[in-house]
């Protein structure tokens, strides 16, 4: 008997082969490429453990935001240990959504700063805008001959009309109160991970920095929650300079009043 079946089933598996590898080939030549946004939201996140090295090897670190209330500034102010690159990844809260998204920049002359638009907009150019920002945290990578990974938070004020004069930190253990806050639109509280080099003392507490949208004037009342029981004092920070501003120290809270500066930190002498 001819053996046509046999034969045909043949012929059948190399026509689909041949069809299976054409589609093959034709996807392989039409496949289009990442987009940039593509590639940006596949992007590896940090995994190392942040916060492991020695607080005083951490750099000055915060977030300053601008006029305009819709985007803001990362600010790397000093280092404290050796990097070259910085990759990070950014979240705040919005009406109650967590908004954010992350990316890298260059560490040359310092201090460096990495703007962060918060909102969105299409590829037709309208934008819609984040509202109602509260703060969050940001975590970043540093790249150097040794590795690290620093998270921190910061707090918002949208100041606009509630036209405060009190700004606190996101941990409630630091604030500054002056009458001229009234006039600031936006401010953020930094808990930095650092603090610049040639403090004089032993730190009780955590750094903390403080920006606006415009330059501050006049004096602060600033009170920071201490670790330790006893005698401290708040030195102020102006970006140069160290300045003691003379606390007195009750219950864990220091206090002192002085000149608007950038960084607050309470220490032991």
């Amino acid at each position: 008997m001819p053996k046509k079946p046999v034969l045909f089933a043949i012929i059948g598996v190399i026509v689909l082969a041949l069809i299976g590898g054409g589609v093959w080939i034709w996807k392989a030549k039409n496949q289009k490429p990442a987009t940039t946004e593509e590639q940006k939201s596949t992007k590896k996140r940090i995994v190392e453990p942040v916060n492991v090295i020695p607080v005083a090897e951490r750099p000055v670190m915060y977030v300053s935001p601008q006029a305009d209330g819709h985007n803001i500034d990362m600010v790397v102010a000093a280092l404290n240990k050796e990097a070259k690159k910085a990759e990070f990844e950014l979240e705040y809260t919005t009406d109650n959504l967590v908004q954010g998204g992350q990316g890298d920049f260059e560490l040359g002359s310092l201090p460096v700063k990495e703007k962060w638009f918060m909102g969105s907009c299409s590829a037709g150019g309208a934008c819609s805008y984040h509202t109602n920002v509260t703060g969050g945290s940001l975590k970043t990578r540093f790249i150097g001959a040794e590795n690290y990974a620093i998270k921190n938070d910061w707090r918002y004020f949208d100041n606009v009309k509630t036209k405060a004069d009190t700004f606190s930190s996101k941990d409630a253990k630091f604030t500054a109160k002056s009458p001229a806050f009234a006039k600031v639109t936006y401010a953020v509280v930094t808990n930095s991970p650092g603090y610049p080099k040639d403090l004089k003392g032993t730190p009780v507490s955590e750094a903390y920095a403080l920006a606006a949208s415009a330059a501050l004037a006049g004096d602060v009342e600033v009170s920071i929650r201490s670790s330790e029981e006893g005698d401290a004092t708040i030195m102020a920070w102006d970006g140069k300079n160290w300045t003691d501003l003379k606390g007195t120290a009750k219950d864990k809270v220091v206090s002192a009043k002085g000149p608007a500066s950038m960084l607050y930190i309470a220490v032991k002498k």
